[in-house]
């Protein structure tokens, strides 16, 4: 039964992994480099079947959530914001990795029976990808055209004007391929016209 099982937090970061097993309270961390990984999932392992959690972090947690999944361990990917609301709950006011870690497994144990635990799926990993890219383009548009709106150097404004028409294009394609990707897997289709 998953009751019985070790809830972990992982909390991940561009360079370290730091790890909170609850409740025994064991913490500990490792390098986010590819040996890193193996020796976390190895560690992980022993402590036999256990749930882990990590944070949804841009991207960094990708690279460990397949081997974790991939050596039988229950992963669920969870939102930060409700993390940090649990944390508030609690009174835990500090923000630490090594505490963060622990808020994670916290949150877990508590909340893991209304989590959907995190599978392979290659077209939702595309979709993240293009969502995700077309989100940075959005952002960078609107920093130039706020500069295009003050900016007087003809060179410069001809520049931003020829990056901003590029964005453009570029969106354009990415929203072709979100598209694609919706008439393609219904599954998707469901769960973007939830989200919108």
């Amino acid at each position: 039964m998953i009751h019985d099982l070790p809830f972990v937090g992982i909390d991940v970061c561009k360079t370290r992994f730091d790890v909170f097993v609850h409740p025994a309270g064991t913490r500990f961390s490792c390098p986010a480099s590819q040996d890193g990984i193996g020796a976390l999932v190895q560690r992980l392992a022993g402590l036999g079947r256990c749930a882990v959690a990590v944070e949804a972090s841009g991207g960094y947690e990708r690279k460990l959530i397949a081997p974790l999944h991939a050596a039988g361990m229950t992963v669920y990917v969870v939102a930060p914001a409700r993390v940090r609301q649990l944390a508030g709950a609690l009174g835990q006011l500090a923000k630490t990795d090594a505490i963060d870690a622990a808020m994670i497994a916290r949150y877990l144990a508590v909340a893991q029976e209304n989590l959907t635990p995190w599978r392979p799926d290659a077209a939702r990993q595309r979709l993240s990808a293009v969502l995700a890219h077309r989100r940075r383009l959005v952002a960078e548009r609107s920093g130039l055209a706020s500069l295009l709106d003050t900016e007087d150097e003809p060179l410069v404004r001809s520049l931003v004007q020829e990056r901003l028409d590029a964005i453009a294009r570029d969106i354009e394609q990415l929203d072709r391929a979100v598209r694609a990707l919706l008439v393609e897997h219904t599954h998707l289709r469901q769960r973007y016209d939830r989200l919108r």
